[in-house]
């Protein structure tokens, strides 16, 4: 599974929980298919990643508690945010 897509998709539902395989493949801005971003939510689903919830089109995916905790951040937008801003957990 390609790295950089999961870190895509897990970054988005960070800031966009609850949202379906259509609003992450716009807003992840990314030109793979849609069987790929298929498996690779699967692939985040069965490695306690996404959860998601509801059934066929009305399928909403978010960050588990797990995910959370093992994403890392991005130093540099970390600290161009004044301290107020900063999302620390």
């Amino acid at each position: 599974m390609d790295k950089d897509l999961m870190t895509s998709i897990l970054r988005f539902l960070k800031f966009h929980p609850g949202s379906s395989r259509k609003d992450i493949s716009e807003g992840i801005a990314s030109t793979v298919s849609d069987a790929t971003l298929k498996r690779a939510i699967a692939n985040g689903i069965v490695n306690n990643y996404i959860a998601s919830s509801g059934k066929a089109r009305a399928t909403e995916y978010s960050l588990t508690a797990q995910a959370c905790v093992m994403m890392t951040y991005d130093i540099d937008t970390y600290f161009s945010k004044e301290v107020d801003e900063r999302e620390v957990q």
